[in-house]
């Protein structure tokens, strides 16, 4: 059975390492850019919200390194948090053997294509590439990650990756700049201390909810932690003078107008795009919205794994959540694995 993994990032990593070893020979892999995707390149300097011991335990999770050392990881205590390019390091260390094993391209997939008639008798997926080639195959798994949402506004846009990074983001700014920041969790409020730090002093910064930060210390399943609570503390004693950001609610449009207005540049830090997935069958395209690993009334024999095609769980208050965990990530494609029948042949 041939098996298409498209994308290399955290989530296409993740489906190969645990796919069985008798399986590999028959894995054809896509992935354009840098093994690790956008962790190892738009967000490397990120600080991962979460500590080295639930990622290592996470990553205990796939068999095949059950037992395999982490070096890259190691040298962060349980409790510290590592930058996402470093993971990023670490995923690519670990599945840098099995790319040996596969066949690897580095050819961009745009478009999937599915042939009812050939269901029963040859590979119904066909996967053409930009370079133009064409592959055959039974199984597709989609982990092509996803862009951050926009709101489409009338004012320049500073992209996340570029606020994120401190050097990029000192480059795009000046002191003269006046920026507001769509979203106050984690992201957002890294993005703030950039800006203030890279000498941007009239910053606005636009929440949902009822108050600005929402801190895990306070049990809220999605609530900030780590740098991005200690920065929220902060900015809340108001501590960076001028530069402390006003914080603005998004249900206040009177102030949210004049703020979007008065800024030369706006950066959307509110959260990434789930993806609907596009699949020419039988010569007519169709969009497929997913439900979780899977896409709903789409052919057999195609699913999605990662940020894009996140599962849900279920917070602390009740309400749902995507699932964008390296162990939900696990969690979602080993079932998934389990049910594909003949992996093995």
């Amino acid at each position: 059975m041939k098996i298409a993994i498209i994308g290399l990032g955290p989530a296409g990593i993740l489906a190969l390492a645990l796919l069985p070893d008798a399986a590999l020979k028959n894995v054809v892999v896509f992935e354009p850019a840098a093994i690790g995707g956008d962790l190892a390149t738009k967000y490397a300097a990120v600080v991962a919200n979460i500590p080295k011991s639930v990622i290592v335990a996470a990553f205990r999770g796939v068999p095949r390194w059950s037992s395999t050392p982490f070096p890259l990881l190691d040298v962060y205590a349980d409790d510290a948090c590592p930058p996402l390019g470093v993971v990023a390091k670490q995923l690519r260390l670990l599945i840098t053997p099995l790319l040996g094993t596969v066949e690897f391209h580095s050819d961009k997939v745009v478009k999937i294509l599915y042939n009812s008639a050939a269901a029963s008798q040859q590979p119904p997926w066909s996967l053409r590439t930009q370079t133009n080639k064409l592959f055959e195959v039974q199984v597709v798994m989609n982990c092509t990650g996803a862009e951050p949402k926009s709101m489409n506004l009338p004012l320049p846009t500073i992209p996340l990756h570029v606020a994120l990074m401190p050097a990029l983001l000192a480059a795009h700014v000046s002191p003269y700049d006046s920026v507001v920041v769509f979203g106050t969790a984690h992201s957002g409020t890294l993005v703030l201390k950039n800006l203030r730090d890279a000498g941007v002093s009239s910053i606005t910064a636009i929440y949902k909810g009822t108050t600005p930060f929402v801190y895990a210390r306070d049990g809220a399943s999605e609530g900030i932690k780590q740098e991005s609570a200690a920065i929220a503390d902060e900015i809340k004693a108001g501590t960076w003078g001028t530069a402390t950001p006003a914080l603005l609610s998004y249900n206040d449009f009177a102030a949210v107008y004049r703020a979007v207005h008065s800024s030369t540049a706006a950066v959307y830090a509110c959260g990434f795009n789930k993806g609907d997935l596009q699949i020419e069958k039988d010569g007519v395209l169709t969009s497929y919205t997913h439900d979780g690993a899977r896409f709903v009334d789409a052919p057999p024999g195609i699913y999605g794994f990662g940020i894009g095609f996140p599962s849900l769980y279920t917070g602390n208050d009740g309400k749902q959540y995507p699932d964008i965990g390296f162990g939900g990530f696990i969690d979602t494609i080993k079932p998934v694995l389990i049910a594909i029948p003949l992996l093995d042949a």
